[in-house]
């Protein structure tokens, strides 16, 4: 049975200051992941986002559609704003 069906993101304009692009660990995405209590750690890439849950516990998704689009342009050290997206973990 799954405990954590989903999970709320909010990536706030702190995790895109203290983000670093091109990195998987410490994207804006994955810092907003990485404080929600329940995460011990996040992955962030272009392909897919994973999620170690503090009960040992981990979840591969695909990368939703408005997670790539900062991606690519926070990368590219264009202009970002924060924005809200949900992860299900029951996929």
């Amino acid at each position: 049975m799954n405990t954590h069906p989903e999970l709320r993101i909010d990536v706030t304009m702190q995790d895109i200051q203290k983000g670093q692009p091109k990195t998987a660990c410490d994207c804006p995405v994955a810092l907003a992941i990485k404080r929600n209590p329940k995460v011990v750690n996040a992955i962030v890439t272009y392909d897919k986002i994973t999620v170690f849950i503090h009960d040992q516990a981990w979840y591969d998704m695909e990368v939703p559609e408005i997670v790539g689009h900062f991606l690519n342009k926070f990368d590219r050290y264009e202009l970002v704003e924060p924005f809200s997206f949900t992860l299900d973990l029951t996929k």
